[in-house]
């Protein structure tokens, strides 16, 4: 039970039973003993007079904020988002596009001269993109890989790198890809290499661009997933807003 950081003067358990096994916990939930605090139950064995606890794990599932720590593949992610709208807004389901070639892929490598991301080669594999007009997931509508071939060269036409404000305030960079948009305003993901490599970023078309937090797009997808299978519940406090759907299975994010 080393690395437990509690003070040891209150962290000892005392029963009132001497002949039963019971497990007792502290206000949060944790086991104490010992100085140690840990997400399991201790139960006491024998007699009062001794000091001796059997170890019973419990998987304990606290309320969560903010972004989770262990992020599945996204395919996964991918295929619990169908699982959800096929249930709930099949509509929403049927804008989604099949997946991308392989071929098309590889294609949209040679013309960037990079790699794409691997959560973003992933999805592409999942849905390349959807049809609908304002997105299916509360991103704005998911680009295709051709629309993010086209999207960039137009981004890439317009950038003026050497404009000294681009250090400071920039409004596009070489590695960043187009993953969806509306508008003139799209959402990438930076392909480069250094700290930001694989965030998630927003570049407006009239102001400087930014970073959204989001450290890649599989841990984005995976707390969408987690925000559709809570839809409904007031206990959801992920970092994505639960969605809503009407009775037309119009989904409002």
């Amino acid at each position: 039970m080393n690395g437990c950081f509690m003070p040891r003067r209150s962290a000892r358990l005392q029963s009132s039973t001497p002949s039963t096994a019971r497990t007792r916990f502290c206000l949060l939930g944790f086991a104490l003993q010992d100085g140690c605090a840990c997400g399991w139950p201790l139960a006491r064995r024998g007699s009062p007079h001794e000091d001796r606890w059997m170890i019973h794990p419990v998987m304990m599932q606290p309320p969560r904020r903010g972004i989770a720590p262990v992020v599945p593949p996204v395919a996964m992610s991918w295929r619990r988002i169908d699982a959800w709208l096929s249930r709930n807004a099949p509509k929403a389901l049927a804008e989604l596009r099949p997946p991308a070639s392989w071929q098309s892929i590889q294609e949209a490598e040679s013309r960037l001269g990079f790699p794409l991301p691997a959560d973003l080669r992933e999805s592409l594999r999942c849905h390349d993109g959807d049809t609908s007009l304002v997105g299916v997931l509360p991103c704005r509508r998911l680009y295709s890989v051709s629309e993010i071939i086209e999207v960039r060269e137009i981004r890439m036409e317009i950038w003026e790198p050497d404009d000294p404000d681009q250090v400071e305030t920039p409004w596009w960079g070489t590695t960043w890809v187009p993953i969806s948009g509306s508008d003139g305003d799209d959402h990438f993901i930076d392909a480069g290499e250094g700290m930001w490599q694989n965030h998630l970023g927003d570049a407006v078309h009239d102001d400087q661009a930014s970073f959204l937090g989001w450290p890649s797009f599989g841990s984005w997808l995976h707390e969408v997933a987690e925000a559709m299978e809570h839809h409904g519940r007031s206990s959801w406090f992920g970092a994505v807003t639960a969605p809503k759907v009407d009775s037309s299975g119009d989904i409002d994010w």
